[in-house]
């Protein structure tokens, strides 16, 4: 097994229901999925977000761009 940390990165005009720290063990020749629950603070813009998997031999970024309207 793998073990990794997952960390979302987001800006103050989004929240989230979850920890945005989560360490996970992923076993081999398997996946994992890992949920946040985001919601809005209210203020529209585009906000940037980065979901990050992190462990000793490897690392890897999402990056995506959430859109909120009024």
């Amino acid at each position: 097994p793998v073990a990794a940390i997952v960390i979302l990165d987001l800006p103050n005009g989004l929240r989230v229901k979850e920890p945005t720290l989560q360490n996970i063990t992923i076993a081999a020749a398997s996946t994992q999925t890992v949920w946040f629950t985001l919601s809005p603070t209210g203020v529209a813009g585009n906000f940037p977000i980065s979901i990050k998997l992190k462990s000793k031999a490897y690392t890897d970024v999402i990056n995506h761009t959430i859109n909120v309207k009024p």
